[in-house]
């Protein structure tokens, strides 16, 4: 850890989440495929979210007494 002074010391974190950014899309929808009436239902069998977060990441500064 390096040292300010002879009190203070300094410490610099930075942490990564889903750094590759991989998208985990949750189950397709199982909405029925028609409607009421008879239309093409749009969101049928359609992702419709991810199950993750996309990339993060957090910084961090911490001062040492």
């Amino acid at each position: 850890m390096p040292r300010i002074s002879e009190q203070f010391g300094i410490q610099f974190r930075v942490d990564f989440f889903n750094i590759f950014n991989h998208t985990n899309f949750t189950a397709l929808g199982n909405t029925a495929a028609f409607t009421g009436t008879g239309a093409l239902n749009p969101t049928s069998g359609a992702f419709l979210s991810t199950a993750t977060t996309s990339r993060q990441i957090q910084f961090g500064l911490k001062l040492n007494l």
